[in-house]
């Protein structure tokens, strides 16, 4: 039908703009100028979480991170959930062995496998040592253990060193070791000494100590042969 005003397409004034209020809009194109289909984006929370709970000592910051990644990603939200399920998991076997560890060293659950330092022994304690036979210094990676299996040597005296005794100190000899610790001993332990079958070794921390670094005095069987029960 013909406009009655004479236009000649044939559309009457007045007619709402088909691309829209701006007339810039395309069609099909979302409120806002946004793009169709847009892929959501990756979840930058629950790629952290994952990466945490790979890193010692982290995991647990890595589990709660997953949690919240979990939140972020609901419903497709964000890409990443898969990292924040894995960050969860593997945060939470970390934390596990984190806390078992600490409980471990706590009681002593990691006695034979960890080295201990001369400063760090106690009377009475059993140790492993490599060179301990040998007596000639060199004796290195030190291990507490269990008195009742195999072991090289017995701590039967410990003293912390004054500044004047860490100067002086210089136990080359077996006559030196035995002035030294023989007064830390009781008389069970003098005894042990004087059997010829033992034998007595003063061990520091350093070569040269320093004030308040202890010599610990570590009786063993003479032949070189293990140990295998606490001494008296």
């Amino acid at each position: 039908m013909s406009d009655p005003y004479g236009n000649p397409y044939g559309q009457p004034y007045g007619q709402p703009n088909p691309y829209g209020a701006g007339g810039g809009g395309a069609y099909g194109a979302p409120p806002g100028g946004g793009f169709p289909n847009q892929q959501p984006k990756t979840d930058g929370v629950s790629v952290a979480s994952f990466v945490l709970s790979l890193l010692c000592c982290t995991g647990l910051l890595g589990l709660i991170l997953g949690f919240v990644g979990l939140s972020r990603t609901k419903g497709g939200k964000r890409k990443g959930r898969g990292f924040a399920i894995a960050g969860i998991v593997l945060g939470l076997l970390g934390t596990i062995a984190l806390v078992a560890t600490i409980i471990a060293v706590a009681t002593g659950g990691l006695k034979g496998l960890l080295p201990t330092a001369v400063n760090d022994l106690k009377d009475g304690e059993c140790i492993t040592a490599d060179g301990l036979a040998e007596d000639d210094g060199g004796v290195t990676n030190i291990k507490v253990v269990d008195c009742d299996q195999e072991h090289d040597g017995q701590v039967i005296g410990t003293k912390k060193l004054t500044s004047s005794e860490a100067a002086d100190y210089d136990f080359e000899s077996q006559e030196d070791i035995l002035d030294s610790c023989t007064p830390m001993l009781d008389g069970g332990e003098n005894a042990l000494v004087a059997d010829p079958q033992y034998y007595l070794i003063a061990l520091t921390q350093q070569e040269k100590p320093s004030s308040g670094d202890q010599v610990a005095c570590i009786i063993t069987l003479r032949n070189g042969d293990p140990l295998d029960k606490k001494l008296p």
